[in-house]
């Protein structure tokens, strides 16, 4: 889990190398975890939050591909009693696809993380679901019409 978070800050600082040393090392700890006990306090860093924390760094070094297949990856593993954190990999896949170029997708996935953030009344969540609704408006598209509305009614 720390090695995630410091890869993270590098990956913040635009060190990309550094960060993906540190990802690296963070892989064979997880793989090594994997044989080894953990205790309750380290329950909440599993698969799906090790994979969560590898796309914010591809993320932020905006390498959209490679953080567009980790968060796949953590949807897959996501826990359903984990709502909040769902929406937050949801917004942030909408992100990486918008970046892609992949409009449709990316209003799929704010419209699957919307009611999310509406029932788990995460304040950052609200925010990154009108960041990312502020930048699909700027396209002109019908998927993002169907999403205005959709959005405007669970925020309102």
């Amino acid at each position: 889990m720390l090695t995630t978070r410091l890869a993270r800050t590098h990956a913040v600082l635009g060190e990309a190398v550094a960060c993906e040393r540190r990802l690296a090392e963070a892989d064979t700890e997880m793989s090594r975890a994997d044989d080894e006990p953990s205790p309750a306090w380290a329950s909440y860093f599993d698969h799906a939050e090790y994979s969560a924390q590898v796309a914010a760094c591809y993320l932020l070094l905006e390498r959209h591909q490679a953080s567009d297949r980790w968060l796949q990856q953590t949807l897959a593993l996501q826990p359903a009693e984990r709502s909040r954190d769902r929406a937050t990999y949801l917004i942030w896949r909408a992100d990486a696809v918008l970046n892609l170029g992949d409009v449709d997708h990316a209003c799929a996935l704010v419209a699957e993380a919307a009611p999310d953030v509406a029932g788990t009344h995460s304040v950052r969540n609200h925010r990154r679901l009108l960041d990312i609704h502020g930048r699909l408006m700027a396209h002109r598209h019908p998927a993002v019409n169907a999403l205005d509305e959709r959005v405007r009614s669970l925020l309102a």
